[in-house]
């Protein structure tokens, strides 16, 4: 038997000097006996294809026959074909020499569509967190350009153009955005590689079993995280840049604040938020996959953070008669709301940040509730008998055995499923399964139309 260095440390194998221990190895059962298994050579670890070698014990043929009892027989044959037109052209002369009842077809791991869907909530929560940043420079630039009003209007005094006051605070953001960039990359490999283990742990649980060495990201990961950082953060400092662009020498005596927004104001804040939260709840009620489910939810996070700035002024408005009895002892409680309402071309983006942070925090929430109720749901649909018996190698019960537990006492009931796979005229493969259930084992089940009665 042959491993690879990495599983060989893994396993406990290796010596100090890098060696194979005396008396490795491990026992295993298979086919109804116990072999014990000891490693005789070590893979060198280069390239790629060690890295899929990890976890895994390598045998001859007639060894791995031998061991799980299947003397003669070969499941499978993997190839490595050349990538491109050579291997296109490979592939169809193979398909040409395969006798009947051999075909060729592309490896696929059986975990393969599980881990992707699990990869794709974890990008969806990437994308959310991404926005809740956006939102919080945006804020951050927005309260800039309001605290810095009468500075910009003294440079717009003393010669500067607009474009240069545009490049000042686009440059600012793309300076924050860069060390923000940086130490988010630090921060997220040292996150990455502390909770590779308890995501594994998680997708092992959910999904299916997998052998993961450590953390892996290749430099145009990095780079398209360094992108996105900055792409973001000129995106979410556009529109400070706009309005620091609108800053006129006349400002420079005005308030540093413009007054409050009218009601009309208010409302034309207020139309494009309902507008994108309704698209969004049209498209969850409507969709019928995780793109449209996730691009709702995308909409309708933006229109709250939208309506946040208008709920913002109303507030005051709203509090103001329940707030007017209480001014004479608290004269704070008079204050508070006319401020907010003066500074909402600042308390408004702050609302918007905070309101993106806290359906940030539902949504994390709801992503883990969804992976514990889904995995509680399989485990009550899969797990629906107390104890399970197969060959350890493969095929059929023996039907002395199905009768033996049928006479053990305290026996509720027996339930046998045969599963086997067969290939469809079509070249598809279908699985199918022969029942003796009890009715204790049909709730894991979903029938097309009424359930048997058994």
């Amino acid at each position: 038997m042959a491993v690879t260095e990495a599983t060989a440390r893994w396993l406990g194998w290796l010596g100090p000097e890098g060696r194979l221990r005396e008396g490795a190895g491990l026992e295993a059962e298979a086919a109804g006996r116990r072999w014990r298994l000891r490693p005789v050579a070590l893979l060198a670890e280069a390239g790629p294809a060690a890295a899929g070698l990890y976890g895994v014990l390598l045998a001859d043929v007639a060894t791995a026959q031998e061991v799980l009892g299947r003397p003669g027989r070969v499941d499978r044959v993997d190839l490595v074909l050349p990538e491109g037109t050579a291997g296109e052209a490979l592939a169809r002369r193979i398909r040409e020499l395969l006798p009947p009842g051999l075909k060729l077809e592309p490896a696929r791991d059986p975990g393969e569509p599980l881990g992707e869907a699990f990869a794709f909530g974890l990008r969806a929560l990437g994308l959310l967190a991404l926005a809740v940043g956006l939102f919080l420079v945006y804020e951050a630039g927005a309260s800039g350009v309001v605290q810095r009003r009468p500075l910009l209007a003294r440079l717009r005094a003393l010669g500067a153009t607009r474009r240069e006051l545009g490049a000042l605070v686009l440059g600012e953001a793309l300076l924050l955005g860069a060390a923000g960039a940086l130490v988010g990359l630090v921060l997220g490999l040292l996150l990455g590689r502390g909770l590779v283990g308890l995501v594994l742990r998680t997708y092992q649980d959910l999904y299916a079993a997998v052998a993961v060495q450590g953390l892996l990201l290749d430099a145009g990961t990095l780079a398209r995280g360094v992108a996105l950082a900055l792409g973001g953060s000129l995106l979410a400092a556009a529109l400070p840049a706009r309005e620091a662009l609108a800053v006129a020498p006349r400002e420079l005596w005005r308030r540093a604040e413009p007054a409050r927004l009218t009601a009309r104001g208010l409302l034309g804040r207020a139309l494009p938020a309902v507008g994108l939260a309704a698209t969004g709840a049209l498209l969850l009620a409507l969709a019928r996959g995780p793109e449209a489910a996730y691009l709702g939810a995308g909409l309708l996070l933006l229109g709250g953070a939208l309506a946040a700035p208008v709920v913002t002024g109303l507030l005051p408005r709203l509090l103001r008669p329940a707030l007017v009895p209480l001014a004479g002892r608290w004269p704070l409680l008079r204050q508070a709301p006319a401020s907010v309402a003066l500074s909402l071309r600042r308390t408004g983006p702050a609302a918007a940040a905070l309101a993106a942070a806290v359906a940030a925090a539902v949504g994390v929430g709801a992503m883990v509730a969804s992976f514990r109720s889904s995995f509680e749901g399989w485990l009550e649909a899969t797990l629906m008998a107390d104890v399970y018996l197969r060959p350890a190698g493969g095929g059929p019960l023996d039907p002395r055995v199905l009768e033996a537990l049928r006479g053990l006492p305290g026996l509720e009931g027996l339930a046998t499923v045969r599963r086997v796979q067969v290939a469809g005229p079509d070249g598809r493969r279908w699985r199918l399964r022969a029942l003796d259930p009890h009715p204790r084992t049909l709730r894991g089940y979903r029938f097309l139309g009424p359930a048997p009665d058994w």
